[in-house]
């Protein structure tokens, strides 16, 4: 389960959901995660399993009035959890460049 918030071409083993807002979204997201598990297990196949676009289209999704969705905060879970993705990133980074400059001073 994955959110993207760009316009991104698949391939066919791949399947999107397009929403009406990011708050739709959001809950969306959070109904297939919560849900994952369950959803991953119906996979079929044989080397590889897979999940059918029928199967897809038919998973019942629990969805609330238009107002509770927007009030609720879960695209702000997500506008942030991604903010700090990126920190984390940049933070390795710097960890990485620092590692190799300490190195470099030691030798």
């Amino acid at each position: 389960v994955g959110i993207l918030k760009f316009e991104a071409c698949t391939n066919q083993a791949c399947c999107g959901m397009i929403c009406k807002d990011e708050c739709q979204s959001a809950h969306l997201y959070y109904h297939l995660l919560h849900n994952q598990e369950y959803i991953a297990g119906q996979a079929i196949g044989g080397a590889q399993e897979n999940l059918s676009k029928d199967f897809i289209e038919k998973i019942d999704i629990v969805i609330p009035d238009e107002d509770i969705i927007k009030k609720s905060s879960l695209n702000k879970i997500i506008d942030n959890k991604e903010i700090i993705t990126r920190y984390i990133h940049i933070l390795e980074k710097l960890q990485s460049l620092l590692l190799s400059k300490m190195t470099t001073i030691e030798n």
